[in-house]
């Protein structure tokens, strides 16, 4: 990072109370840990695209409600 980066960053912070800093710093952990962790270059099994296929086509009174939904991928699926 630009150390004027830096120095503009600390000079907006310096007279901020510790609750904001402990919430800049709570974000700044927040942006730099999803920045880590997301994996964004999955596939669907051929199983798991029929499957949302058939729910994308099946018609509004026969789908189930959104709890039962995640139930039943967190079984199928262990997500």
């Amino acid at each position: 990072m630009n150390s004027s980066t830096l120095n503009i960053i600390n000079k907006k912070l310096e007279n901020e109370p510790q609750e904001i800093l402990d919430r800049v710093l709570a974000y700044l952990e927040d942006i730099l840990e999803d920045k880590n962790s997301k994996k964004t270059d999955f596939e669907l099994t051929e199983e798991q695209k029929n499957s949302l296929h058939k729910i994308k086509n099946r018609p509004l009174e026969e789908h189930t409600d959104v709890e039962n939904f995640v139930s039943e991928m967190k079984s199928k699926y262990g997500i």
